[in-house]
């Protein structure tokens, strides 16, 4: 009894070592269903804007121009702000976004936004300074953040608040 009981757990072993190295394999990078994995083609007007010196009840915006270049739409998601005295908008066509903060502490409509730039298409973003929210002064620098399909992209405001 005990040598059929080695031989079925060997047998059984050895299919299942058999199964596992004999399956194919995919190589290369997994795609998650519905997600892009292309490169984005785009251009961007800018990356940064320096507001010069403002005071610190001033409120100070920027717009940033993104154009789909390409001949795929691209999807952009996952905006937040590195900081609560920053928010911005996404205006795509009719579409604009609810207001995006820093991760955390903005609504799920929010921080879950996303859509997708048709190709020719044009998104404006615009970018939000308010540094009475949380008073520094001196040199400040605040970004947001995005994904441009597979591509996280970075926007910069820069200031010095008195």
């Amino acid at each position: 009894m005990t040598k059929f009981v080695l031989l079925v757990v060997g047998l059984g072993l050895i299919l299942i070592l058999g199964v596992y190295f004999l399956s194919p394999r995919s190589s290369g990078t997994a795609k998650t269903a519905g997600m892009k994995t292309t490169e984005a083609v785009y251009q961007l007007d800018r990356t940064s804007v320096d507001f010069g010196s403002i005071a610190v009840n001033d409120t100070k915006s920027a717009d940033f121009s993104f154009k789909n270049t390409g001949s795929d739409p691209i999807q952009l998601s996952h905006f937040q702000t590195s900081c609560d005295c920053t928010s911005a908008l996404i205006k795509l066509g009719e579409i604009t976004s609810p207001e995006i903060g820093m991760a955390g502490m903005m609504s799920s409509s929010a921080a879950n936004w996303q859509n997708e730039l048709p190709s020719g298409q044009t998104a404006t973003i615009t970018v939000t300074y308010t540094p009475a929210k949380m008073p520094v002064y001196g040199a400040v620098e605040r970004t947001t953040k995005f994904m441009a399909n597979n591509k996280e992209l970075t926007l910069t405001v820069k200031t010095n608040v008195q």
